[in-house]
């Protein structure tokens, strides 16, 4: 049962409820093995280069690290904790917070067996905190998915405005003026902006600047921060509570007669 239980009950007949370690698992486990190894054997000697990424044949500088670097696959989702966190708390800064939330989320896994307070340790049996797992699960690979985005970019890019550019301005006359330029055919709004920007100089304005609008939509980083909330809550606030306050279905006696009711009451003695 220490190698696969999905029914979380304890072992109460060692001769039923168990299976010798070797033959059963050394082979099934060898077999996996040796899968294992061809597969990665046909990478490494004849597609050693299929999984890489263009940017590691590039010469490194030491003094430029390109903005779009991210770590590997399975850091994404902490990753995406550790940019999630843009506002500070007192005097702990944003930066030493997104630290602080990337290594707690890892830690949060190591006291996991004392934040589930449920006496039934599997879910088969708990159909309410196996719906919260599965959001759990799905936060998690979203976690990834913003991870590996540019926290800026948005998560729906067809439902983002258009970006301007905005000339700020005093006319000699002392009067405020503000000026928006959007992109249209034949037409960038950066090179407009700035030729208004100069005929304004020109004229005596004072004040004069030129600066970016971003269009309001729903970023990354924005999703992050909503997943790094219910990530945090799942832990420390849900897993508790669901322990506490739901009603499991009822458990097998024991190992072997759960699988006898899975096998129709047929059973496989072990010579």
């Amino acid at each position: 049962p220490g190698n696969a239980n999905p029914d979380g009950v304890e072992v109460k007949d060692v001769k039923k409820d168990t299976v010798p370690f070797h033959p059963y698992y050394t082979v099934k486990d060898g077999f996996a093995i040796v899968v294992f190894l061809i597969i990665f054997a046909c990478f490494v000697f004849y597609l050693p280069n299929v999984l890489g990424h263009a940017d590691n044949y590039v010469e490194a500088n030491p003094l430029v690290t390109p903005s779009h670097i991210v770590p590997e696959w399975y850091m994404l989702p902490f990753y995406a904790i550790l940019r999630a966190i843009t506002f500070d708390i007192g005097p702990i800064q944003a930066k030493l917070l997104g630290v602080i939330a990337m290594f707690a989320s890892i830690g949060v896994l190591f006291i996991l067996p004392w934040l589930d307070t449920s006496k039934v340790k599997s879910m088969r049996y708990r159909p309410v905190a196996k719906q919260f797992f599965l959001g759990f699960v799905a936060t998690a690979l979203m976690l990834g998915w913003c991870g590996a985005s540019n926290p800026d970019d948005p998560v729906f890019p067809f439902l983002k405005g258009e970006d301007a550019i905005v000339v700020t301005y005093t006319d000699a006359d002392g009067t405020p003026g503000r000026s928006v330029f959007k992109e249209a055919r034949d037409i960038h709004a950066y090179e407009a902006g700035a030729e208004f920007k100069a005929h304004k100089i020109a004229e005596g304005a004072t004040g004069v600047t030129l600066s970016k609008e971003t269009a309001k939509a729903f970023r990354f980083l924005h999703l992050a921060q909503i997943l790094t909330a219910f990530y945090f809550l799942y832990f420390l606030v849900i897993l508790p509570l669901l322990g506490l306050r739901e009603t499991p279905k009822g458990e097998p006696e024991s190992i072997h007669k759960a699988i006898l009711a899975a096998n129709g009451g047929k059973s496989v003695e072990a010579e």
